[in-house]
């Protein structure tokens, strides 16, 4: 474990304008000089972090700092807490997210009491995290993988796992992302989706519908929560946080990036994938001027990777091949017509060992390499486990 901080660290709370300084400070104390980290929008942080996040309206959060006696900060979080936890994790469970520290075990111990004692006074009975109700935010904290994050995937300090586990939280899964090096035809891809496509003759495929955004973004969120709810770490999406997201990419986006699938106009699966745009923030620091939007301006358009955020197929329609068959129209229309040559498939559970093997059958093991981040678990509560 870290060492102790020498200081008398304390904790504060709250979303006032100095908090909310001290906790995005807190990243460059930590994150100076790493050449593979990508340094938010401090504007967006605070904002998000703000009254007016659609979140307040359907539960409690709260941002917690611990400085030192002299003013530095030492580590952050946010606590969050929803009724809805209830009924989807099994027993009243609050998260905390935006976890970050110095490598010291006392102001985490500090800061993880705090955080315990909030939850506890809404009724949580667990902790989990790094992770939000939001399926925007980053999940887990990164265990094994080295290099540039990919978008909203975490990235952190080798010590991060031992702080956490050290302040008495024990791992609750550990979520894999995959990358996949385009290469090849996948014939047992094709065979698959050749045969659904028999199947289904009434199978209508559309790309995203920039003329209707909105509705297409609304498609998604109803799609999710009526299929993913058995799935780990389900929260429900809420339209207006992923739309406020979605509104960010909308500028740059090409309809071949998400893919649609409809059998006599109902919505059997959905295959969504953005631009790794990390590989443009990675080289504006944080900042729009004066030469960030230069970058933004001409980079995202020519990013040849994506991150998938979701890929789903109604529980009716899963033994039946229609996931190859999205799976084979997003490569013939977004890979082939966008020069894509690597997806970045977003976190799924370790234990799902089907997906994980079936990527590797298609694309070939060696055009699949692995990152391994973790989630945490606790009781809510004062005091270290």
């Amino acid at each position: 474990m870290g060492p102790t901080t020498g200081s008398a660290p304390r904790v504060s709370t709250g979303n006032s304008a100095r908090n909310l300084r001290d906790f995005t400070r807190l990243w460059d104390v930590i994150y100076r000089g790493d050449p593979h980290a990508v340094r938010p929008f401090r504007k967006e942080v605070t904002e998000a972090l703000g009254g007016s996040d659609p979140f307040v309206r359907r539960g409690d959060r709260e941002v917690f700092v611990v400085t030192a006696d002299d003013g530095s900060p030492l580590a952050r979080a946010v606590a969050w807490y929803t009724p809805a936890s209830d009924q989807h994790r099994g027993a009243p469970t609050g998260l905390f997210s935006h976890f970050e520290s110095v490598n010291s075990d006392q102001p985490v111990d500090l800061l993880l009491d705090a955080v315990r004692r909030w939850l506890a006074d809404r009724g949580a009975v667990h902790i989990t995290g790094p992770m939000s109700p939001k399926s925007s935010e980053p999940v887990g904290v990164l265990v094994d993988g080295p290099g540039r994050p990919v978008y909203g995937m975490p990235y952190n300090p080798p010590y991060y796992p031992d702080l956490l586990a050290g302040a008495g939280l024990t791992a609750a899964q550990d979520l894999l992302q995959q990358t996949v090096r385009l290469s090849g035809d996948y014939p047992r891809l094709r065979s698959v989706a050749a045969l659904a496509r028999r199947r289904f003759p009434q199978l209508r495929v559309r790309g995203i519908d920039l003329a209707n955004f909105e509705a297409d973004v609304r498609h998604l969120v109803t799609f999710h929560n009526c299929t993913n709810r058995d799935t780990w770490g389900f929260m429900p999406m809420d339209f207006d946080e992923v739309w406020a997201v979605a509104k960010q990419f909308r500028p740059f986006y090409r309809p071949e990036y998400g893919l649609i699938a409809e059998v006599d106009g109902e919505i059997v699966g959905m295959a969504i994938a953005v631009p790794d745009a990390n590989q443009v923030l990675h080289r504006m620091a944080g900042r729009l001027w004066p030469f960030g939007w230069w970058h933004l301006l001409t980079g995202m358009r020519g990013i040849r990777e994506l991150r998938g955020l979701y890929i789903g197929v109604e529980p009716r329609f899963r033994l039946t091949g229609m996931d190859a068959l999205v799976m084979s129209e997003w490569l013939d229309r977004a890979v082939s017509r966008h020069g894509i040559t690597h997806v970045h498939l977003g976190w799924t559970p370790e234990s799902n060992t089907r997906l994980h093997r079936q990527v590797e059958q298609e694309a070939g093991p060696e055009n699949v390499t692995t990152k391994r981040f973790r989630v945490y678990r606790g009781e809510a509560g004062g005091g270290r486990r």
